[in-house]
C-alpha cells in the first residue's frame, strides 16, 4: 500500500537575541530549495526570507516545494546568512491552506 504524503510549506525566519532585541538575520539573504511548486513564480525560496509573514503561497510570501514528493525526498530549503551567528531562536511557520 502506498501512503500519500503531502508537501508542507515552510516559512523560515531566524532571529538572534541580543538583550531584548530580536533581529531577523535571514532577512533578504540568499535562499535555495530542492524544488519549487508547479508555478515557480509563486513559490521561490527567497520568498521565505522576504520579511512578509503571510502564510498564503498565492501572495508570493512563502516558499513551497514541489508536490511531487517521490522525486525529491526528503525536501530541503536553506538560507545563507553570509556570516556566523549564534542562533537562539528559529521560527518555522506552515502554509495556511491546502489548496
Amino acid at each position: 500500500m502506498v501512503s500519500e504524503i503531502r508537501t508542507a510549506i515552510i516559512i523560515l525566519i531566524i532571529h538572534v537575541t541580543c538583550g531584548h532585541t530580536l533581529t531577523n538575520v535571514a532577512l533578504r539573504k540568499p535562499a535555495l530549495g530542492d524544488s519549487m511548486y508547479s508555478d515557480t513564480s509563486i513559490s521561490q525560496p527567497r520568498y521565505a526570507v522576504n520579511g512578509d509573514t503571510k502564510t498564503d503561497v498565492w501572495y508570493y510570501t512563502c516558499f513551497h516545494s514541489s508536490d511531487y514528493w517521490w522525486q525529491y525526498n526528503p525536501h530541503w530549503w536553506i538560507v545563507d546568512l553570509l556570516q556566523d551567528f549564534t542562533i537562539y531562536e528559529v521560527k518555522i511557520t506552515n502554509r495556511c491552506c491546502w489548496n
